[in-house]
This record gives structure tokens, sequence and C-alpha cells, in this order.
């Protein structure tokens, strides 16, 4: 139960910096789609400069953020040995990463598949 509690605290411990990272990850994101949204669509005639102006912005801010807190967590863990996870939970956690990652890749592209062809 010791090893539980423990590790419980050590992942409670990086949780801040996971969701920053997360929010910076989800500004970038709909940034992206944002402006490629208005870039793309055909019924729009002339998209305004500054709402084009702002998701380029906010996507670029979230790309910051997300390369911010990355490294802010790689410090703490760094740190703070007790905090570090062992090889094999990197690799699963990384793979755990990417399956998600590329699944909301797919569903970005099936989203703009579906907005073109008029569903």
């Amino acid at each position: 139960m010791g090893k539980i509690k423990n590790q419980f605290n050590a992942e409670l411990k990086l949780l801040p910096f996971t969701l920053i990272k997360f929010i910076g990850g989800a500004l970038s994101i709909i940034g992206f789609m944002g402006a490629s949204f208005f870039l793309l669509n055909d019924k729009i005639q002339s998209p305004s400069l500054l709402l084009l102006f702002s998701f380029f912005v906010a996507a670029i801010a979230g790309v910051v953020i997300f390369i911010i807190s990355s490294k802010m967590l790689t410090k703490r863990l760094d740190e703070n040995p007790d905090l570090a996870l062992n090889a094999k939970n990197k690799t699963s956690t990384s793979i755990i990463a990417w399956l998600i990652f590329f699944i909301i890749i797919l569903m970005i592209i099936s989203g703009i598949a579906i907005m073109n062809i008029g569903l």
C-alpha cells in the first residue's frame, strides 16, 4: 500500500506541469485548426485578417507553453529522483502519449474531411 501511495504523491507533484502542458497543446491545436479552417474553407469569401492573426498567435503561444512546461517537467524530474519513472513505465507512458496523439490527429483529419464533404 505504501508503494501505491508514494507513486500517487509523486504523480500529484507533477500534475500542475502536466496540466499546463496539456493546455498548451490544446491551445496550439485550436489555433492551427481555426486558422486552417478559415484558410481552407471555400464558403468564407474574405476571412478577417485579425481573426486569422489571433488564431496563429494562439497556436504559437500554445506551442511555447507546451515546450516551456515540458522543460519544467523534465527539470522537476531531474531534481527529484523519487518522481522519475523507471524505464519500463517511461516506455509505456510514451507509447500511450503517442497513441493518444495519433487518435487526436485522426479525429482532426476526419473532421476536416467531413466538413469538406458537407455531411
